[in-house]
């Protein structure tokens, strides 16, 4: 499969202006913090309106899957009585 020039330029600026939303979302996050049983994560909104783009909402769902991962990996609490 041959790319044309144009068809490799479009791509090159896909990537660039993903790499971009991916950034801006990093610059968004205010706390991230991991403890023994807790994950936290507390993202800045732009306006009091703002919505999460398409591709800031996947990244929240991955970090919330490894989260879950990460907590299935714990062991579990012990319990005196």
């Amino acid at each position: 499969m041959m790319l044309s020039s144009k068809s490799m330029g479009k791509m090159g600026s896909e990537i660039c202006s993903f790499n971009q939303r991916r950034l801006a979302l990093y610059n968004r996050i205010d706390t991230l913090s991991l403890e023994s049983d807790t994950f936290t994560i507390l993202i800045r909104k732009k306006k009091e309106k703002d919505t999460f783009t398409t591709t800031e909402m996947a990244v929240i769902q991955v970090i919330m899957m490894v989260t879950r991962l990460y907590q299935l990996t714990l062991p579990p609490p012990l319990v005196t009585g």
